[in-house]
């Protein structure tokens, strides 16, 4: 498949969204393995579903293709007759006729079930069966063989006929999964179900709805049968469930849900294939079918091309296995795996406590003693070796320290422990296939239910015997389990608690998650690692592909789509009285520093508009930071700025507060108050770190106090930097980089939860925020080549003044949000503390121009509003629009004071000098002529007239511009032709005209003095005019259409805005930002002295602020720019640096 992939994308995608689907499809059809990095709010799901099913499809296409090819060019035997050879091909055809035909019976029947649920409607009216308690319920009598293990010999690793039967429904593939092929997949997980579940509505999105995919859960998730659910625990549910498939009666199993007739259940299958379904939808169906969803999961596995499932289902062997997922050649992709380490660590390590020890061997002894009778074949001497090793477990937590941890090797822990001499393997593999945690766990709770003691005299099954749905023995089953690692892989840490002994605890640590990952990378086709934030890279090379040839492994990192413009990233290593940002473990807790630390967020509070996230080390630097300010005045001062909110430690709390933060930002904001909204404190790691969406107001600043860096003392840390320490000092794959050290390591873990923490603003291309990282260490070039690359490059200032950092803040770009489509015109009051802009959209807004809050809007236009002007007290707005209106509006209050209606378009208005007179052009539409209206407008409305005090009809091209001349003598226009008109508003004649542009004139703006004025021009220049002679004065070509030009009030430059072709607009995975720009020139000298970039969309409308430190621009993209000059822009002199080049 060499031709460049065309994707089906279910709009038009972005620049890096085509380069992130090349590069995935190329590492797919190489067997590559692909780290993927692309931030949030880039569409990645969307990418990654259409990169992969992209070559899903074509590679299918060329396989047929392939096997026809192979056909013809089958070897022919010279000696064989033409009947043989023809025969040999026709049979060879006719194989693959029947796949063909097979696929088409079943894609037939899919379009079947897909028509008839369209009709009935999938969720409609589902009525849940009557469940038939009979066979197969969750009884509650005292019959408890259930509870007695089957008979078992491990010696040759056979077990009886029922006992085989159970595991191998458990563990291995269907008999009768044969009647579904296995398709080429790709199986996808992310961390939990919800994620999948927006991943499966995110796919409904593409052209690939009809894809057969499955989601995958666990019995506790997807079982409907409620004398099943009941039970809670998972455990009880996996082990009653493979209880009701033990029990068959002819056709039927134990549960009424899982006929065993093939015909039925994959009938079944055929309904979750029909069409694309999360996790609910597929408990739904099975509703609706009277079928088990569990295990029509399961037979959907082998037909579908997507299986979706969380981390624990792929990444833990036995499970995977359990639910017949055959990794061998297909595609895994693993989205949101800067967690995988974590993940995989997590999965196959395990801890037991004391306590736990304690309950299990009660539990244990209790079963024995009561069922000692009755156990068959080996079952007593598996049991009571297994409290043997209890008992040893149990006396390497006695204590003989207050305090103590140690770190020990696998082997020469079970060797202190004298039971090397028991094959734990052979154990392992008898708790596994006879289950005896599950059963243990049902005797105890029934025990304890109809408390019937099965203990020796003295003693009771209370609470310290029967945990909540949880087996401890379990727990140790797990533990036994992990001593059979390999010694390298792992270590045991013992913890010795002398306050609380029954905390005291043996925990198996898994250091090297290579070999536990190493089937997946062995056996798929391709390995896909997706996420927002991948940095830092390296640890995942090294902790999951140390052995993986480089030239394997493929790299990639696109850009964000935000602009540049749109993130403000600084590192600040002083506060506001000059105190350094020392937030070392050893320095933090100073008061002064947190003093100085609360200056600097009451500061930065007071500069930025909406909601701040403010992220600390740890709770307990938080709680302390918090109790400091709330004794003094800071709490008092941030507060009097913002609502302040505090990250709360327990996670039932979490959304309640979250919930309360975005009311308060969002009723700020709707209140207009300039610097109000609301600051959440939360922790680096904590609960809002990850996963939790702080976009648009909701994050407009982030703030990073510190540097996370884990416990140093922890026993687990220390023991996993020494063994990456002793790694060495080369790659065993032939890399040239030394691998990571320890420090490195440690490092890089407090950067993974920077990076998280940073990532919870900017969540889509509209958006824009800022980030301040409050520590000396961030400016150190090694940390920040570990943030993200797209904060990476668009630039990380560095501070060298906390004044500079309020300044940069203060005076940053901002996009204003409140247009639905393009901008036509932009315009400051006289003051400059307003921002009025109209759009095609009808609404004119109103806005803060120095933080770009919405003061409001006026409603009442019904089509496109192309012009605006403010009166000069700012009391009053006239809008022109193509409804055939033009209206007068009071800015305060936001009403429509009058309008005069006219029969063609408004094109233009303007208020006279002293806002007495305005006028209002009309189009040349439907046989009427372009047309200037001049009106009086009454300082008592009530005695406003909607009669024109001049009318001037313009005999040739319609006027595209108008403006007052000075002292309201004169009325100048341009027209679509390129002339410029000068008209005497007392008379309406025609003083002037002359025709300097080529193309309509899209802009005319004046000078502070009226002695010259500026047009734009689709001609692709601008030029100045003398107003009187309309001689041209200078002109100022460019490459593209001119739609708006500005003169500048303080400094002799002027800017352009306009238009370019959409083909070379910047690849955002290139520039990161759009290639839209306004363009600077010097005035005097005609030559462009400067660009600032940003829009995606060709600029249609620009405006200097009366002060001249700012401008505004609109564009084709609908949104609005307020830019703030640098300092240098003031200090730049051209002549000077003319002469210096």
């Amino acid at each position: 498949m060499t031709d460049e992939p065309e994707f089906q994308f279910p709009f038009q995608p972005w620049p890096i969204q085509t380069q992130f689907m090349r590069h995935l499809y190329a590492g797919i059809e190489n067997k590559k393995i692909l780290i993927m990095e692309s931030p949030t709010g880039t569409g990645k799901s969307l990418s990654l579903l259409c990169g992969s099913l992209q070559w899903i499809t074509d590679y299918a296409r060329k396989a047929e293709h392939d096997a026809l090819a192979q056909i013809e060019s089958l070897p022919i035997n010279p000696g064989d007759p033409p009947w043989m050879q023809e025969f040999v091909k026709t049979q060879a055809l006719g194989v693959l006729e029947e796949e063909r035909a097979r696929k088409r019976k079943r894609a037939e029947r899919l379009v079947e079930i897909r028509k008839a649920e369209a009709m009935a409607g999938c969720r409609a009216g589902v009525k849940r069966p009557k469940t038939n308690t009979a066979p197969g319920g969750a009884s509650d009598g005292d019959d408890d063989e259930e509870f007695v293990v089957e008979d078992y010999d491990s010696d040759a690793g056979s077990r009886d006929a029922k006992t085989s039967t159970i595991i191998d429904c458990e563990t291995a593939a269907e008999p009768d999964a044969g009647l579904e092929p296995d398709e080429l997949k790709i199986i996808y997980c992310s961390r939990t179900h919800s994620q999948i579940s927006q991943f499966i509505n995110e796919m409904k999105k593409t052209a690939f709805i009809d894809t057969k995919t499955v989601s995958l859960g666990s019995r506790q998730t997807l079982c409907i049968n409620e004398d099943v659910r009941k039970l809670k625990s998972h455990a009880r549910i996996n082990d009653k469930c493979l209880d009701l498939m033990k029990k068959t009666n002819g056709e039927k199993t134990g549960c009424e849900y899982l006929p065993k007739d093939p015909a039925t259940r994959y009938a079944f299958t055929d309904r979750i294939h029909a069409t694309i379904k999360d996790i609910e939808d597929i408990v739904d169906t099975g509703k609706q079918a009277h079928a088990c969803p569990y295990y029509g999961a399961r037979d959907a596995v082998r037909p579908s091309q997507i299986i979706a499932m969380p981390y624990s289902i792929l990444l833990h062997k036995a499970t995977r296995e359990s639910f017949n997922i055959n990794v061998k050649g297909n595609v895994v992709v693993i989205d949101e795996a800067h967690n995988l380490i974590d993940a995989i660590t997590q999965i196959y390590s395990v801890s037991v406590s004391r306590s736990e020890l304690d309950r299990a061997k009660l539990q244990l002894t209790a079963y024995l003693t009561r069922y000692q009778k009755r156990l068959k074949g080996k079952n007593v001497l598996y049991i009571r070796q297994i409290l043997l090793l209890m008992t040893a477990l149990r006396k390497a937590l006695e204590p003989d320290k207050k305090h103590a941890s140690t770190i020990k090797m696998v082997n020469d822990f079970v060797h202190e422990l004298d039971i090397d001499n028991i094959n734990l393997f052979k154990i392992g593999r008898y708790l596994t296939e006879s289950r005896l945690g599950q059963k243990l766990l049902g005797f105890t709770e029934k025990a304890a239910k109809n408390e019937k003691p099965a203990l020796k005299a003295g003693e009771t099954m209370g609470a310290e015997f029967v945990s909540i749905h949880a087996s401890p023995v379990r727990r140790v089953e797990a533990f036994l389990l992990s001593l059979t690692n390999p010694d390298l892989e792992g270590r045991v840490v013992v913890t010795i608690s002398g306050d609380d002994p029954g905390a005291s605890s043996l925990k198996y640590l898994l250091l090297h998650p290579s070999n536990a990952f190493g089937d997946i990378v062995r056996d798929a086709r391709a390995v896909v690692l997706a996420g927002g934030t991948m940095e830092p890279v390296r640890d995942l090379l090294e902790e999951l592909f140390p052995d993986v040839p480089q030239q394997r492994i493929s790299n990639f990192s696109c850009g964000h789509v935000i602009p540049s413009t749109s993130l403000l990233t600084m590192s600040v290593p002083v506060g506001p009285t000059k105190q350094a940002f020392d937030f070392r473990y050893e320095n933090r807790n100073s008061t002064t520093l947190i003093d100085e630390l609360g200056a600097a967020v009451a500061n930065l509070c007071t500069v930025v508009p909406g909601g701040v996230v403010c992220f600390f080390v740890s709770y307990e630097y938080l709680d302390k930071v918090h109790d400091q300010w709330a004794k003094g005045s800071t709490l008092q001062r941030i507060q009097a700025k913002k609502k302040v909110f505090k990250e709360p430690r327990l996670s039932s709390e979490a959304e309640l507060m979250l919930s309360e933060y975005t009311v308060a930002v969002k009723a700020a904001k709707s209140a207009g108050a300039p610097n109000s909204g609301a600051v959440l404190f939360a922790v680096m790691g904590g609960k809002m770190s990850e996963g939790i969406n702080f976009s648009d107001d909701l994050g407009r600043l982030v703030i990073v106090v510190g540097m996370p860096f884990p416990n140093l003392r922890s026993p687990e840390l220390q023991e996993k930097m020494r063994y990456i320490q002793a790694r060495g000092a080369t790659r065993s794959n032939g890399a040239e980089e030394p691998l990571t050290t320890a420090n490195a390591y440690y490092e890089n873990l407090c950067m993974k939860a920077v990076n998280q923490s940073i990532g919870r603003a900017i969540r889509h291309k509209d958006d824009y925020a800022s980030i301040v990282l409050l520590d000396q260490r961030f400016s150190k070039d090694r940390i920040r080549q570990k943030l993200p690359g797209w904060i990476r490059d668009a630039g990380i200032k560095d501070s060298t003044s906390f004044g500079q950092v309020v300044a940069e803040l203060a005076k940053r770009p901002i996009l204003l949000h409140g247009h639905t489509r393009s901008l036509t015109k932009v315009k400051y009051n006289r003051d400059g503390d307003l921002l009025f802009t109209v759009s095609k959209d009808a609404k004119p807004n109103v806005w803060f121009a120095h933080n770009g809050e919405r003061l409001g809007s006026y409603d009442g236009h019904n089509g496109a509003v192309w012009d605006l002007d403010v009166s000069y007290d700012s009391k009053r707005l006239l809008t022109a629009s193509a409804d055939n209106t033009c209206r007068l509006w009071g800015v305060e209050s936001g009403k429509e004071l009058f309008r005069w209606n006219t029969r063609t378009a408004v094109r233009q208005v303007a208020f006279a000098q002293g806002d007495r007179m305005a006028l209002y052009v009309t189009d040349a539409t439907m046989g009427q002529p372009s047309t200037i209206w001049v009106v009086a407008i009454e300082e008592d409305l009530e005695n406003q007239s909607d009669e024109f005090e001049r009318k001037i009809i313009i005999n040739g091209p319609k006027a595209t511009v108008a403006s007052w001349g000075d002292l309201n003598k004169t009325i100048y226009t341009g027209h679509e032709d390129g002339t410029i008109t000068i008209w005497d508003a007392e008379t309406g004649e025609k003083i002037k005209s002359v025709k300097s542009h080529d193309s309509v004139i899209s802009d005319m703006q004046w000078a502070p003095d009226y002695g010259y004025f500026i047009t734009a021009s689709k001609d692709h220049t601008a030029k100045i005019f003398d107003a009187k002679t309309l001689r041209v004065m200078k002109t100022y070509t460019t490459q593209r259409p001119v739609n708006s030009a500005a003169l500048s009030p303080i400094r002799p430059h002027i800017a352009l805005g306009g238009g370019q072709e959409a083909m070379e607009v910047t690849q955002i995975g290139g520039a990161k930002q759009g290639k839209f720009e306004t363009r600077f020139f010097h005035l005097p000298f005609e030559e462009e002295i400067g660009r600032v970039k940003g829009h995606f969309g060709p600029i249609n409308t620009l405006a200097f602020a009366p002060d001249g430190r700012s401008f505004a621009s609109g564009a084709e993209d609908g949104f609005v720019r307020i830019h703030y000059f640098d300092d240098d822009y003031f200090e730049f002199n051209y002549e000077e640096e003319s002469m210096a080049a």
